[in-house]
């Protein structure tokens, strides 16, 4: 802000900690704004972010606890929505594996591909 510009230099010091077990820090940062990329936080788990801000040897430290909502599957059948089978026919197979996805997991699936994207254990 103007005011904090004039009566001095504010520093400011990030840190984004996952809440689970080992407290690893997974992003830092200096700036008056923390940018957190897509993909730093998994669906479903707990974070803490903590910011303290500095100013002519005075300090002060904010914390909010944040949790990343987990995306929604993404279920897909492989060759399109309709399906035709004759009364003969032995057995209909449909393959869903190969084109749904967790999408806080994997990128999309390439349509044109041979193969699914990663493997994802939950699918």
């Amino acid at each position: 802000s103007s005011c904090a510009a004039a009566r001095g230099a504010v520093a400011f010091s990030w840190t984004l900690q996952d809440k689970g077990g080992r407290r690893a820090v997974l992003l830092t940062g200096a700036a008056s704004e923390l940018a957190v990329p897509k993909g730093t936080m998994a669906g479903g788990s707990k974070y803490s972010l903590t910011v303290q801000v500095t100013s002519n040897g005075v300090s002060s430290t904010g914390v909010a606890e944040l949790e990343a909502t987990a995306s929604p599957l993404v279920a897909a059948v492989a060759g399109g929505s309709t399906r035709m089978a004759a009364p003969t026919t032995a057995d209909l197979v449909l393959d869903a594996g190969a084109l749904s996805y967790d999408p806080d997991q994997c990128p999309p699936p390439d349509p044109m591909g041979a193969s699914a994207p990663c493997s994802d254990a939950a699918l």
